[in-house]
């Protein structure tokens, strides 16, 4: 599924990405092994190359379980199954992220400020409660994003 956004194609979202690159691979050395599927999802979607940490952390994963010294992908990348009763909820994050942050920002672009007003516009068109596209919004997860696509005209 392509995102409505194509942010990460546009010549001006290349510094932002590589910023967001560079904050994954802090990740990545801290032990957050999440971060290696996050930046390769980020280069797929952005048509860019990988740096290097990327290609040589996921193409060991990847012989790892070419060569069957573990069972799963999950094993190799190192990161660990989702839990089941999170499931949901989280996928529910995740398919309306972009689709929040995009809004918010060209609502941001066309003047309005950004408060309850805009947060509750945006609820509406998701079909959320109140709050909940602020409290998606302002998620540490989503934090990457914003300033990603802080620096793109939206129209």
């Amino acid at each position: 599924m392509q995102h409505p956004v194509v942010w990460g194609w546009l010549p001006e979202a290349v510094p932002a990405v590589r910023c967001h690159l560079e904050a994954l691979r802090i990740k990545f050395e801290r032990g957050e092994r999440e971060a290696l599927l996050d930046a390769i999802d980020l280069c797929l979607r952005c048509d860019c190359k990988p740096p290097y940490w990327v290609r040589g952390a996921g193409i060991t994963a990847i012989e790892k379980w070419k060569s069957y010294e573990v069972r799963t992908l999950g094993e190799a990348f190192g990161v660990p199954p989702h839990v089941s009763k999170h499931l949901d909820d989280q996928r529910k994050r995740d398919a309306l992220r972009w689709r929040v942050i995009a809004r918010v920002e060209q609502l941001r672009q066309q003047g309005m400020p950004v408060d309850v007003r805009l947060f509750n516009i945006v609820d509406a068109e998701i079909n959320q409660g109140a709050g909940y596209a602020s409290k998606l919004y302002y998620d540490k997860a989503s934090s990457g994003l914003r300033k990603i696509l802080r620096n793109l005209k939206i129209s």
